[in-house]
């Protein structure tokens, strides 16, 4: 249950609000899942990722209010772990449509040590932060949160 998060959560503190949604420049898909589609944009000069809810989604399991309540749970949730180094900030919310900092990384390619970019130790750096992050959404009080985000390779 994720309704003290909820309680908490007030979208008119961001910097980025129903009111501004019109100032991002979408420039292209990056990923779609069950009831959003991510886009890759700019916001003032910063690259961030926009998950727009599809508004016509239907599911067997998930009904349009449960898919709105899914969504202010994650931006909530997001809110609460701003102060995280791990987790990525997110910098609005409108209805079901969620802004946050572009956090793009090809795994598979920025770990390849073969290529000679990257030693071991840098991977390894890396592996630890992406599992801390994991970590932390997994344990939260409410959860465990479920990252749908991360892909295996």
């Amino acid at each position: 249950d994720l309704s003290h998060f909820v309680a908490g959560f007030d979208p008119s503190q961001l910097q980025l609000s129903c009111d501004n949604l019109h100032e991002i420049k979408i420039e292209k898909e990056i990923g779609s899942g069950l009831y959003r589609t991510a886009y890759s944009a700019t916001w003032r000069g910063k690259k961030v990722v926009v998950k727009v809810g599809h508004s016509h989604i239907r599911h067997e399991f998930l009904s349009e209010l449960s898919l709105t309540t899914k969504a202010i749970e994650e931006a909530a949730v997001l809110h609460h772990l701003k102060d995280s180094p791990n987790i990525v900030k997110m910098v609005g919310f409108c209805n079901m449509t969620l802004v946050s900092e572009l956090g793009v990384m090809d795994l598979e390619k920025e770990m390849n040590v073969s290529a000679g970019s990257r030693s071991i130790e840098e991977n390894l750096r890396d592996a630890r932060d992406i599992a801390e992050s994991l970590r932390q959404i997994h344990e939260i009080r409410g959860g465990p949160i479920i990252n749908g985000d991360l892909k295996a390779a």
